[in-house]
């Protein structure tokens, strides 16, 4: 909690927005969290603070959780690792989306909409 506290006097964090409400309340409380998510739900924590804990999207290259962009039909979409093959998947909540040479540039992001928590490999 220190390094939110920090984070929050400093504002330097990402805002973090969520598709739905149900997504929501079940990241904000660890109650919920678990039950929803179960094993992986302290991961998902983790991954979370990550987010909130970055002044923008570029800080989380050298985080856990293996930071991607996505491609094909979920280009302009990110994720990260929870465990081999669940992922965070987050998009761009910063208007107008902050763009170089034909690329979100992350180092302007600063916010973020948590979109869902999926296996979308099919594995």
């Amino acid at each position: 909690m220190l390094a939110v506290s920090l984070c929050l006097e400093l504002g330097a964090t990402i805002e973090l927005k969520y598709g739905n409400e149900r997504l929501e309340r079940d990241c904000r409380s660890a109650r919920a969290l678990k039950r929803r998510f179960g094993a992986l739900a302290p991961t998902l924590a983790r991954r979370l603070t990550s987010l909130y804990s970055s002044a923008n999207l570029a800080e989380l290259a050298g985080v856990p959780g293996r930071f991607e962009r996505l491609s094909a039909d979920r280009r302009g979409q990110f994720s990260m690792r929870l465990d081999r093959n669940v992922r965070l998947v987050f998009e761009v909540a910063t208007e107008p989306v902050p763009m170089r040479e034909n690329e979100i540039d992350l180092a302007r992001v600063t916010a973020v909409r948590i979109l869902e928590v999926l296996d979308y490999h099919g594995d």
